[in-house]
C-alpha cells in the first residue's frame, strides 16, 4: 500500500476507500470484496493499472540488493554517491512456481545521514527514481553531506526476498 500511496497519491485512495465505504456502508449483502477495491482503484488511477494488477492480482517478488556504495566529496563540499545495485523480479504462478521476468519500470534508490543513538536510519539525503532492468547497474547523485547509507528501494516499498541487502555503509 505504501508503494500504491507514493505512486498515486494518497488522496487518490482516500477517495477510492470513501466511495467504497459509501456504497457499501451498512448495506446489506452482497459486502464488497478485494475485486471492488481494485476495481475502484483501476478506475481512478488508469494510467497505473499494471502496477495495481502487480500488487493485487499476482504475485510478484523482487531480489534487489545494493552491492557498493561509495562517496567523493566535491569541490563545492557535496558529495557524488555511486551505488552499484542488481534488481531481479520473479512471478509466482498459483502453484507457487516462480519465474524470473524482466525488471522494467522505476525503481527508487536514495541515501540516509547517519541515525541520532538508538535510531536504526538517519534522515533522508537523497530519495530519487531511477529506470531500472533486471541485472546490475550503477547510479550516482549528488548529497548535501557524506551519508551513512545508501541503495536500492530504501524505503522498502517492493515486496523483496531479502529486504536487510538493499542499503550499504557508504564509504570514500
Amino acid at each position: 500500500m505504501y508503494l500504491l500511496k507514493e505512486t498515486i497519491g494518497e488522496a487518490v485512495i482516500n477517495d477510492v476507500l470513501k466511495r467504497l465505504a459509501e456504497r457499501y456502508g451498512y448495506a446489506q449483502p452482497p459486502y464488497p470484496t478485494s475485486h471492488d477495491l481494485v476495481d475502484g482503484l483501476l478506475a481512478a488511477a488508469p494510467a497505473h493499472a499494471g502496477l495495481i494488477r502487480e500488487l493485487f492480482e499476482e504475485m510478484v517478488l523482487y531480489s534487489n540488493r545494493t552491492l557498493a556504495a561509495t562517496a567523493k566529496k566535491r569541490a563545492d563540499g557535496k558529495f557524488d554517491v555511486t551505488i552499484e545495485v542488481e534488481s531481479r523480479r520473479f512471478q509466482a504462478d498459483d502453484k507457487g512456481a516462480e519465474k524470473e521476468t524482466q525488471a522494467a519500470g522505476r525503481i527508487e534508490i536514495g541515501a540516509f545521514a547517519k541515525p541520532d543513538k538508538g535510531k536504526k536510519y538517519g534522515r533522508t539525503l537523497y530519495r530519487g527514481q531511477v529506470a531500472m532492468t533486471s541485472g546490475k547497474s550503477s547510479h550516482t547523485f549528488i548529497t548535501a553531506e557524506m551519508p551513512d547509507k545508501a541503495g536500492i528501494d530504501p524505503f522498502l516499498l517492493l515486496v523483496d526476498r531479502v529486504p536487510d541487502d538493499n542499503l550499504k555503509t557508504v564509504t570514500q
